[in-house]
């Protein structure tokens, strides 16, 4: 999602998934993706938040990060 900054950021995934933005740690912002860190339940309910996904992208607008 572009023109993001980290309130903005934890303000959209909190608002999308139910998780408390207290959860959300750690906010890092670069041009084509973004990290966050949360505690793994509500990486989990983050995640099942963005699944289904709007047929426009051919990937997760959120995904577990590589290790």
């Amino acid at each position: 999602i572009d023109n993001m900054n980290p309130r903005s950021l934890v303000t959209f995934l909190s608002r999308e998934s139910g998780v408390p933005p207290y959860s959300i740690q750690d906010v890092k912002i670069y041009d084509k993706f973004s990290f966050i860190a949360v505690p793994f339940e509500d990486a989990e309910r983050i995640i099942d938040a963005f699944k289904q996904g709007d047929g426009k992208r051919k990937r997760p607008l959120i995904e577990r990060a590589k290790g």
